[in-house]
């Protein structure tokens, strides 16, 4: 399962945020389209209610599950619980903000997450996230990730889709 604490904010397409537990179907919603990385707007098209043992705090702002995606640099997919204090994040702006707190919050809570007409990233409290889609299976499996790091000859380490690492650099790229 990999959802959000109710009381978190979603970014509506007017720019007024709503607690992600009064969030309806059909709402519209900010979000960035999944190929170009474009604000669009995006309609909830279910929500997804479930109860969680713990969640993991972020910047004392972000409550997620653990398994919930976020998206780090050149939008590497990476779940909140293998995050550490100092890694980046993306926020909506498509900018990187740089994690300086991570607290774990024990004890049961309602958790949230929604599934967007077409599988977007959208806006929790200012953070880009990923959206559940029934496609890629039951709550609580993790996405593939579709990015590989490869290193060039000068040593620089770049993310790049797994299709084209080793056709641009000519080595075997490593998942990540």
């Amino acid at each position: 399962m990999y959802c959000f604490s109710a009381e978190m904010k979603v970014l509506l397409i007017d720019g007024s945020e709503k607690k992600i537990a009064e969030c309806v179907v059909g709402e519209s919603i900010f979000a960035l389209d999944k190929l170009t990385k474009k604000p669009k707007e995006s309609k909830i098209s279910e929500i997804i209610k479930a109860e969680a043992n713990e969640v993991i705090i972020i910047n004392e702002i972000l409550e997620a599950t653990a398994s919930h995606v976020l998206y780090t640099h050149d939008f590497v997919r990476c779940t909140v619980g293998s995050l550490h204090v100092g890694d980046y994040i993306f926020n909506k702006d498509k900018e990187l903000d740089r994690i300086t707190k991570l607290e774990l919050k024990e004890g049961k809570a309602q958790v949230y997450n929604l599934t967007l007409t077409d599988d977007d990233y959208f806006s929790v409290e200012n953070f880009l996230v990923r959206s559940y889609h029934p496609i890629r299976g039951k709550n609580d499996e993790i996405p593939d990730r579709d990015i590989e790091l490869v290193m060039d000859a000068d040593g620089k380490i770049t993310a790049v889709p797994k299709t084209q690492a080793d056709q641009m650099y000519g080595v075997k790229a490593g998942t990540i």
